[in-house]
């Protein structure tokens, strides 16, 4: 499995003294807390977040970019990297504009569980265990951080979310590999239930005449 962007991304002690807490009053706290991050992210229409994102690979120093997305439901626009993704919940786009390229796919049951934090927190009783690990300031706000670990074999071992206390917002989400790379996604501006037309969602043909379509359905 390819590594995934977003929102969706530290410190082996904090997983050591967690460990030494009791599993289950640190999974009903997280589940708490993930209910309510759950609940307030459904209740936005629209959602749109500049956000930056860090890749690390073993030994290396990360190196910093940012980009943008948009999410109303399943449906999420993706622009980063030279690359934007658009997905309406069943076909994903994956349009790479040096290349004049579009790929497009179909979306499977697993594949956006990372890529939209809607589906993340919708399906995360299902897919992932939690646990809390603590709270903590993260750029002037209190945070709880939360810890998700995937039930099924990935190509990540764990997601780690910095949850703000009051907003139950998502700020930062950390995802660790399993090669042991890791990437962070910061928020640093998030926009709520401005209308965005579902056409959004879609990769224009018509607006690119000139792209290459490869069709991988």
């Amino acid at each position: 499995m390819k590594k995934q962007w977003l929102f969706p991304i530290l410190v082996f002690g904090a997983l050591l003294w967690t460990s030494m807490q009791d599993p289950k009053i640190d999974d009903q706290k997280s589940q708490s807390i993930l209910e309510a991050a759950s609940g307030k992210i459904s209740s936005y229409s629209t959602i749109k977040i500049d956000f930056s994102f860090t890749e690390a690979e073993p030994g290396q120093e990360g190196i910093a970019r940012r980009g943008r997305v948009w999410m109303k439901g399943e449906m999420y626009h993706l622009r980063f990297a030279g690359q934007e993704i658009f997905s309406d919940g069943r076909t994903r786009w994956t349009y790479i504009r040096d290349a004049e390229e579009v790929h497009i796919t179909s979306v499977s049951e697993h594949d956006d569980e990372l890529a939209n934090p809607v589906r993340l927190l919708n399906n995360y009783n299902d897919r992932f265990t939690t646990r809390w690990i603590r709270e903590e300031t993260h750029k002037g706000k209190r945070v709880n951080v939360v810890d998700l670990y995937p039930k099924k074999r990935r190509a990540y071992h764990r997601v780690r979310l910095l949850i703000d206390k009051s907003s139950h917002q998502i700020v930062s989400t950390s995802i660790f590999f399993t090669n042991n790379s890791s990437q962070q996604i910061d928020v640093n501006r998030f926009v709520t239930n401005e209308p965005i037309p579902d056409s959004h969602f879609v990769w224009s043909a018509s607006r690119h005449p000139n792209v290459e379509i490869i069709d991988l359905r």
